[in-house]
């Protein structure tokens, strides 16, 4: 129930639409566990997933071939992205528009960073600026 209530809210968002992600943690520099809160009052907890591919920082990860290389960058990824987020930074995700369910039955989305000052940062060609993105 809970997921079909997320998938209506996420479908009835146009793409302009974006929404304020309480972090609780950061798992890895695309995968974050917090809060989404939505329109109608509607919440969705749990983990949230960027729309960009960034380096693993542990071998969970089964579909993909893990190096020790990788995880040196995933380790720097995730800090970075933990970085900006301990500065005050707000994350934001903007639902694609066909908004859909990752793989593993998470929000999928662009995200985008807010700093203290209002500066925007759009976290996937910041992360990609700095090669933390696999692609």
């Amino acid at each position: 129930m809970r997921t079909l209530i997320l998938l209506l809210c996420l479908c009835s968002a146009a793409a302009a639409n974006e929404y304020e992600i309480l972090v609780d943690r950061v798992i890895d520099a695309d995968t974050v566990v917090g809060r989404i809160q939505m329109d109608w009052g509607v919440a969705w907890y749990g983990s949230i997933r960027s729309d960009f591919d960034a380096w693993e920082r542990t071998r969970v990860r089964r579909t993909v071939v893990v190096t020790d290389q990788e995880l040196i960058k995933g380790e720097a990824a995730t800090e970075a992205l933990r970085g900006l987020l301990s500065r005050g930074g707000r994350l934001f995700i903007t639902p694609p528009p066909r908004s859909r369910m990752g793989v593993y039955g998470r929000p999928v989305g662009s995200w985008r960073i807010e700093t203290r000052g209002g500066r925007s940062i759009d976290v996937a060609a910041w992360m990609k600026a700095r090669g933390f993105l696999r692609n």
